[in-house]
């Protein structure tokens, strides 16, 4: 990859090997033609990510030199491209041996969009690490949208009740219920993939639920379900917790693949059995909805999250309640991300409020290069 100045202030992104190249958002023609006439390369592809001057203002002037591929996003007026394309369509560049995933990204345009693949993210005028670019066309909230392309939701999302029996109160049967209905909708209408924190299942024992981590695609389909396994016990000077009084134990763990990777499913107390994980084999992100109490989270949250991430050399992502809730029950809260070196990417201590990061699939397999 090979940054070439354009403008004053800017630059044109050059994809090449010893013979071929590929630009992305060539805004300005001349100095690209002469980068590729000083080291003798041959233009096989051009890629644009949106309609702006500054990144398509340079096209037609290359063309003219060589007829080669034009790919922009399928909704955009950019009369030199001749290979529409959108989220989920993949780009091929045969002559250097990459393919891309096209996302579509809109906020800073209506339709732009976004190569991934090759270890590089070409995301035009949307910067993913350090902010957002600016809102031409779009709002904040497509923009927002569609960055995560991954949610997770916490433990008992839907209600923390003054009881620890409300929840069996509001109990669904597997496959239809207001919790469920929410989930696939949300899934649906802003095209991500969520692990629904846990979902209240009716069980045979009409006094107990099922904790069930539920998993939507990006069209609103169920693809996985996992009910908690472990049941948490605790009891202090001030606190008790039972949860088998109103939990009924699920009894299968459960991994799944996605567009992501191998996907490890798991629920709050479960994270103290490291054997669950072992048993699924390799995966790429594990995934611990939680509501963990003060006491237990202070003393030993952040110390499993990043033990299960150091021993499966995976990302974890704990979704977490925390804060104060209806009957004065607290909850620890930290909801983390953790890499799989275990370093912390992200946490937020309580109360509202998202928590973002990437998976890092060349991240996965150097930890795993380097530990063997």
């Amino acid at each position: 990859m090979v940054p070439v100045s354009a403008f004053k202030d800017n630059y044109v992104w050059t994809m090449r090997n010893e013979t071929h190249a590929a630009v992305v958002d060539p805004g300005e023609a001349r100095p690209v033609l002469d980068y590729l006439a000083r080291e003798k390369l041959r233009l096989v592809a051009i890629l644009a990510t949106h309609h702006h001057p500054d990144h398509v203002g340079g096209i037609a002037e290359l063309l003219r030199e060589r007829r080669v591929p034009v790919y922009g996003p399928r909704h955009e007026p950019i009369p030199t491209v001749d290979r529409p394309v959108a989220e989920g369509d993949t780009v091929s560049i045969p002559e250097l041996g990459v393919s891309f995933s096209v996302l579509d990204i809109p906020g800073h345009t209506r339709a732009h969009v976004a190569y991934y693949g090759a270890g590089a993210l070409f995301c035009g005028d949307t910067l993913f690490a350090c902010g957002c670019g600016r809102l031409f066309e779009g709002t904040a909230q497509q923009m927002y949208a569609s960055l995560a392309k991954l949610a997770a939701l916490p433990e008992n999302f839907y209600l923390i009740g003054r009881h620890e029996g409300d929840k069996v109160a509001v109990r669904e049967a597997d496959g239809k219920g207001p919790v469920q209905d929410f989930l696939a909708s949300a899934a649906k209408e802003n095209r991500i993939w969520i692990i629904g924190g846990t979902a209240p299942i009716s069980s045979e024992d009409d006094k107990r639920v099922r904790g069930a981590c539920l998993v939507y695609d990006d069209t609103g389909r169920r693809v996985a379900r996992y009910d908690k396994m472990h049941l948490f016990r605790f009891q202090n000077e001030t606190e008790r917790y039972d949860e088998a009084r109103t939990l009924q134990a699920g009894t299968a763990p459960v991994a799944l693949q996605s567009p992501f990777g191998r996907l490890a499913l798991s629920v709050c107390y479960d994270v103290r059995f490291p054997e669950l994980y072992r048993g699924l084999g390799e995966f790429d992100v594990m995934f611990v909805p939680s509501a963990f109490t003060v006491p237990t989270g202070a003393a030993h949250w952040e110390t499993l999250l990043r033990a299960r991430a150091i021993e499966n050399k995976a990302y974890v992502v704990a979704a977490a309640q925390g804060g104060t809730h209806a009957g004065g029950r607290r909850t620890w809260g930290h909801t983390m991300i953790v890499d799989p070196w275990g370093e912390i990417l992200a946490s937020r201590a309580e109360g509202e409020g998202v928590v973002l990061g990437e998976i890092d699939h060349e991240r996965i397999k150097d930890v795993r290069r380097r530990l063997g």
